[in-house]
């Protein structure tokens, strides 16, 4: 990437007067300059970005099991008395609680 996009930056700079009627100007040279380096730096880190997605999805993983069960233990537990006096809506109820992979 850095190897497209440099050449470009020095070209800009180098003709910076004449691409001013194109209203170029040197902070936007020099902010792409600096998301080329944020760029280099996030590439230059790949197994702590792996690492810190399979953290996240850990932690997704912890955050749906408790989830599932507060809905298990509380909230089933509640929807039962609708089983007899509104059968629809606790079917209903128990279709949205299947989970379709």
């Amino acid at each position: 990437m850095e190897k497209l996009v440099q050449p470009v930056i020095d070209e800009a700079r180098a003709n910076l007067p004449e691409l001013a009627d194109f209203m170029l100007t040197e902070e936007m040279i020099v902010e792409t300059e600096t998301t080329l380096d944020d760029f280099k730096a996030m590439i230059g880190q790949p197994r702590t970005i792996r690492n810190q997605a399979f953290a996240a999805m850990t932690l997704l993983d912890d955050l749906f099991a408790q989830i599932n069960a507060l809905v298990k233990d509380k909230m089933d537990k509640l929807m039962i008395r609708f089983e007899i006096t509104n059968p629809e809506f606790y079917d209903e109820y128990k279709r949205a609680r299947t989970i379709v992979d």
